[in-house]
C-alpha cells in the first residue's frame, strides 16, 4: 500500500514467487543498512504528512481513486 500511495517503490513487496528465503534475507539486509533505513523512514514520514492525522482512510481512498483514474485515462489514449 505504501508504494501505491507514494507513487514509487519505497519497500519491496515480497509476494508469491518473490517470497522465498533468499529474497527475504536480501530485503532484510537492505532495510537494515543505515542509509536505506533512513530513506525508508523518510518516505514513510512524507506519506504520513500527506495523509494527515484525521480521516486517513478517506485520504487513502482518494489517492488510490485518483491513481486509478490516471491509469484509465492513460490506457484510453
Amino acid at each position: 500500500m505504501v508504494n501505491i500511495l507514494s507513487d514509487k517503490l519505497v519497500v519491496s513487496e515480497l509476494i508469491q514467487n518473490n517470497y522465498n528465503v533468499k529474497s527475504v534475507i536480501a530485503e532484510l539486509n537492505f532495510i537494515l543498512d543505515e542509509v536505506n533505513h533512513v530513506k525508508i523512514i523518510s518516505e514513510y514520514e512524507v506519506l504520513i504528512s500527506k495523509l494527515g492525522n484525521s480521516d486517513c482512510f478517506s485520504q487513502i481512498s482518494k489517492i488510490i481513486y485518483s491513481d486509478l483514474l490516471g491509469i484509465k485515462k492513460h490506457a484510453n489514449k
